[in-house]
């Protein structure tokens, strides 16, 4: 585009409901813009109103996504067109978390991101290990891990007593197999420390304090699946990451994950096209509220990468304690490991509303 639209935050308060949103020019094209600089292809606006669509379908699912601050939900979808995924089937999710909705990922996204990296030749599903398989199931590890056997029994059915014992991923790339596998203890260690929501469901017995049942979490409704999640996010965390995944992944929201819980660390945001003179009121007090629409204006020079950063107040610990509120309205703590105070996860600020992305054009 040869002009870049504006936005401001009045403009997307204004607004009756949410789709009205929707509507706003700006909030279109800018989705467009992001979808097909970040992707290469040229099917923005169709992707636009299907995940319109999508997302309207979850909103009736769930109406506290319609309480969510209105930036948040304009940042999510535009994180949402950054990283070329859907809403649909679980790749993708946009979420009510407090009083903002925040972008989130799947495993099925996951594993489509690591599908599009250049060394990916193919991606299998990965596969769990049942009890009633481990004489017919070995592998080894060192240098090049691999599944030397592994052959699934007819009767594959997950009790008590025939659980998942291994969880691996066999990945084709340009340079042979690579392999991931976890045990079991592996993947719980993971579940007992992180999962926000499994700690919370288990320590209240299934139930809120007025009784009420608390909605049962990913890791005992559908463990197989929390097993094949665990590896997938293992398996992407070691990978040589595209730049436009690099970019998504830092600057995705700190909410516990719709599907299992845990936490992912929040670090810079993204371009999403709003106009912060415009939009400070504060700074601006007698600023006429007309002017904050939507403008098109040309765009600016980018802020230097670097200098982006030294506004990001980072400090990095090995494992500190974040405080979260659970739905009964006490809080929890939860292990993270960087924390970055600021940015997109606590809404814009006065002299910083956003942050620039880098330079889309140049991206693979």
């Amino acid at each position: 585009m040869e002009n870049a639209l504006q936005l401001t935050r009045t403009a997307l308060t204004a607004p009756t409901d949410l789709k009205g949103v929707f509507e706003i020019a700006a909030f279109r094209e800018n989705f467009i813009n992001n979808f097909q600089k970040t992707t290469g292809l040229g099917s923005g606006a169709m992707v636009f109103e299907r995940e319109k669509i999508l997302f309207m379908k979850a909103l009736a699912e769930n109406r506290k996504i319609e309480q969510c601050d209105r930036f948040s939900i304009y940042a999510a979808f535009i994180e949402l067109a950054v990283s070329g995924l859907t809403l649909n089937e679980g790749i993708s999710y946009i979420i009510p978390y407090k009083d903002r909705a925040a972008f989130q990922i799947g495993w099925r996204g996951r594993l489509e991101q690591i599908s599009q990296m250049p060394e990916i030749n193919f991606v299998p599903p990965p596969e769990v290990v049942l009890t009633n398989e481990l004489n017919n199931f070995d592998y080894e590890l060192g240098e090049n891990p691999r599944v030397v056997r592994h052959k699934p029994a007819k009767d594959r059915t997950i009790t008590k007593d025939n659980r998942i014992e291994f969880v691996y991923l066999i990945l084709d790339t340009k340079f042979g197999k690579r392999t991931f596998v976890m045990s079991r203890q592996e993947v719980l260690q993971i579940r007992d420390t992180y999962s926000i929501g499994y700690k919370y469901y288990m320590s209240k017995g299934g139930k809120y304090d007025d009784g009420k049942p608390i909605e049962i979490p990913f890791w005992i409704s559908n463990e197989a699946e929390a097993f094949k999640k665990t590896i997938v996010k293992r398996a992407y965390k070691y990978l040589p990451k595209t730049p436009r995944q690099k970019i998504l992944d830092e600057k995705i929201a700190t909410a516990p994950d719709v599907e299992d819980g845990i936490i992912e660390a929040s670090q810079q945001a993204i371009d999403y096209g709003i106009s912060g003179a415009q939009d400070n009121d504060q700074a601006r007090p007698g600023q006429d509220k007309a002017e904050a629409q939507i403008v098109n204006q040309a765009p600016t020079q980018a802020e230097p990468v670097k200098e982006k950063a030294k506004r990001s107040h980072k400090k990095k610990t090995e494992d500190q304690a974040q405080t979260v509120t659970t739905p009964d309205g006490t809080t929890a703590e939860v292990a993270t490991g960087e924390v970055i105070t600021g940015g997109v996860s606590d809404g814009p600020t006065e002299d910083n509303p956003v942050d620039g992305l880098p330079d889309l054009d140049n991206l693979d």
